[in-house]
C-alpha cells in the first residue's frame, strides 16, 4: 500500500508541477479595452466563449465583439469591419458548429458568421441564451414563450410555457423558466415535465448553470446546493460537499467539462460573485485542485466566467484580464507573450541555498512572495532584491513578482 500511495504522491506533484498559471492582460492585447466574464447573470449572458472548432476565444464588451485567435491574433468586430453589425445593442452569447459562429444580440436577434462576413438568422429582440447540439443552435428567447432552432437559416418556432434557457440532446431538451434560476423541465416529443426538489432528486431550484456532458447523456444542473444529475427524464445522483471530498462549498455558479468528462467548476454566492474555481475528478470523487485569490492571479473581486480548450487548458476571464492555467499544449504564443516581458526579471542563483537575488532591469517590483508546488504563499511581502529563503526545506519552489501596474511574473526556483 505504501509503495502505491508513494506513486499516486509523485504523479500528483508531477501533474501540478506541469500547471502554471499566466495573465494575458486586457491592455496588451484587448482592442475592445477589457474582458467581460457576462453580465449581472454570469451564465445567462455568457460573453466569453472558446469555439471548440479552432480553440478561438470570442469575447464581447458594449457592441463590440472581439476575438482572440490561435496564433495570438487579435480581430475586431462591430460596425467599423461589417456594416451589418452597425445596430447592435449588446452581444450576449456566442455557439458555435462546425463553420458558423453564431451571436446572440439582447435586441436585435441573431447573426452568423461564416469566416468572411456576417449575416442576420433572425430578427427580433429578446434572444438571452444559446447552446448547440452538432449542427442545431438552440436560441431562447426571454421577451415571451418562443424558442428556436437553427442551422443556416431560421427552422422552427415552438411553443413552450416559460423558456429563459433550453440545452438539448438526441432530442432530449430540458429549459428553465429564468436566466440564472428558477423551475427546470424535460421538454420531449412536445411534452413539458416540470421538476423540483420536492418530488425528484433535484437539490434545489437555483439551477445556475447546466449542459449534458461530453461523452454521456447526462444532464449536470449546478445551483446553491451542489451538482444534481439527470439522465433521460429522471435525476439520478448529485455531487454535494457530502458525498464528494475537497469541495470547496456547495454553491456552483457554473461549470465546464473536460475531453474526460471531469468539471471545472466556479463557486461563490447567490450574487454570482465567485471565490473559488475547483477541479473534480469523476473517478475519485475528488476535488483535487482548488485556485482562489491565496494561490492564484485572478482577481475576484469581479465577476469571472470560465471556458477549456480542446486541449484540457483552464482560461479564466474577468473584466480586466484574461487567465489560462497551462495544463496540457497550451499555444505556442502564450510562451512568447510571456517572455516578452518575464524576460526583463531574472533570479540568481538558481540552485540556491541561503540569499536569492533578482534583478528587476528597471521594473518598477511591489512585492514578492515564495509559492510551494501547490501554489501555497510560503513567504510574501519582500520588496528588497535579495530574498533569505535559508529556512525553505529542500524542493521546488515558485518566486511570483508583482509590479507597481498591478502585473504578475512567476519563475521556479530550486532550494538545495
Amino acid at each position: 500500500m505504501r509503495v502505491i500511495q508513494l506513486i499516486i504522491s509523485f504523479f500528483m506533484v508531477s501533474n501540478l508541477f506541469g500547471q502554471t498559471w499566466q495573465t494575458i492582460y486586457g491592455s496588451d492585447i484587448s482592442s475592445i479595452g477589457a474582458f467581460t466574464g457576462g453580465g449581472a447573470g454570469t451564465i445567462a449572458s455568457k460573453k466569453f466563449k472558446i469555439n471548440p472548432y479552432d480553440n478561438s476565444i470570442w469575447m464581447a464588451k458594449g457592441s463590440k465583439i472581439q476575438v482572440l485567435r490561435n496564433d495570438g491574433t487579435i480581430e475586431l468586430h462591430d460596425n467599423t469591419t461589417d456594416a451589418l453589425l452597425q445596430p447592435l445593442g449588446s452581444p450576449l452569447e456566442f455557439e458555435f458548429t462546425s463553420d458558423l459562429v453564431y451571436m446572440c444580440d439582447q435586441n436585435y436577434g441573431l447573426y452568423k458568421f461564416n469566416g468572411t462576413s456576417w449575416a442576420i438568422t433572425y430578427l427580433g429582440s429578446g434572444g438571452s441564451y444559446l447552446s448547440n447540439d452538432i449542427d442545431t443552435i438552440w436560441m431562447a428567447k426571454s421577451n415571451n414563450t418562443n424558442f428556436i432552432s437553427t442551422y443556416n437559416g431560421f427552422v422552427y418556432n415552438g411553443n413552450v410555457s416559460f423558456l429563459s434557457r433550453i440545452v438539448s440532446r438526441k432530442g432530449v431538451m430540458w429549459v428553465s423558466g429564468g436566466t440564472v434560476s428558477g423551475s427546470i423541465a424535460n421538454y420531449t416529443n412536445e411534452v413539458l415535465t416540470i421538476y423540483s426538489a420536492d418530488t425528484s432528486m433535484l437539490l434545489d431550484n437555483s439551477n445556475y448553470d447546466f449542459k449534458f456532458a461530453k461523452k454521456t447523456d447526462t444532464l449536470y444542473v449546478s445551483g446553491a446546493l451542489g451538482f444534481s444529475l439527470a439522465y433521460n427524464d429522471a435525476f439520478i445522483d448529485t455531487i454535494t460537499p457530502g458525498n464528494s471530498i475537497n469541495m470547496p462549498s456547495s454553491s456552483v455558479i457554473e461549470f465546464e467539462f473536460d475531453n474526460q468528462d471531469n468539471i471545472w467548476a466556479v463557486f461563490g454566492d447567490s450574487w454570482f460573485y465567485a471565490n473559488a474555481i475547483g477541479y473534480y475528478d469523476q473517478a475519485s470523487e475528488t476535488w483535487t485542485q482548488v485556485y482562489d485569490a491565496s494561490n492564484s492571479p485572478i482577481d475576484f473581486s469581479t465577476r469571472i466566467s470560465i471556458e477549456v480548450d480542446t486541449s484540457g487548458n483552464l482560461w479564466v476571464a474577468n473584466t480586466q484580464n484574461l487567465h489560462v492555467l497551462k495544463i496540457n499544449n497550451p499555444p505556442a504564443w502564450l510562451d512568447v507573450y510571456e517572455k516578452e516581458y518575464a524576460q526583463s526579471i531574472t533570479i540568481y542563483p538558481n540552485p540556491v541555498k541561503d540569499i536569492l537575488t533578482f534583478s528587476s532591469n528597471g521594473i518598477d517590483i511591489e512585492n514578492s512572495e515564495i509559492l510551494d508546488l501547490k501554489g501555497n504563499v510560503l513567504l510574501t511581502n519582500f520588496n528588497s532584491q535579495k530574498i533569505e529563503v535559508s529556512l525553505l526545506e529542500a524542493g521546488m519552489y515558485f518566486v511570483r513578482f508583482k509590479t507597481a501596474s498591478g502585473r504578475l511574473f512567476q519563475k521556479k526556483f530550486i532550494k538545495e
